[in-house]
């Protein structure tokens, strides 16, 4: 009768560990996908900064906007996203410029670090500013669904 009880009591547990098993694979909320895109301001490209995809669990992932607007988030988590995209913003005691100075006249710019396509702004290594509602998730109108694996998803801002 002894040995019967034990013989239950193992079955049960590994029933139980099967099944706890089983359910952690079904719902893995650690899921994430890969995006890539371009982001774009009144239709130019945003030439520095950082995209966000925030879930209703504050779970992120964020990538790094390249100077011809794309970008790559190789950990957005699956699901129904708000998307953040924020850039530096200007230091008023740098007067009209970014937190970065100004290079001296007589230095050329490399190539690589140019604008595609030039640029009308006076300054190339300049940003123009977006509005505020796209830098937090309180606030953003943007939203996307993530899946597993790789997509693209373009972000074009209005002012």
């Amino acid at each position: 009768m002894c040995l019967s009880r034990i013989a239950l009591a193992a079955r049960a547990c590994g029933l139980g560990l099967l099944l706890l098993v089983l359910a952690s694979l079904g719902c893995n909320s650690k899921a994430t996908g890969v995006v890539k895109g371009k982001v774009t301001f009144n239709s130019r490209p945003v030439i520095m900064g950082n995209v966000s995809f925030v879930d209703s669990n504050n779970r992120t992932g964020s990538g790094i906007i390249s100077r011809d607007g794309s970008y790559v988030v190789n950990d957005a988590p699956v699901g129904k996203v708000k998307v953040v995209v924020t850039v530096p913003k200007r230091n008023p005691m740098m007067g009209r410029g970014f937190s970065m100075p100004k290079p001296p006249k007589d230095m050329k710019m490399p190539s690589e670090m140019a604008p595609p396509g030039g640029s009308d702004l006076k300054d190339p290594g300049m940003q123009m500013p977006i509005p505020d509602r796209y830098s937090a998730g309180e606030t953003t109108p943007l939203e996307f669904t993530v899946t597993r694996g790789e997509q693209t998803h373009d972000i074009p801002l209005t002012p």
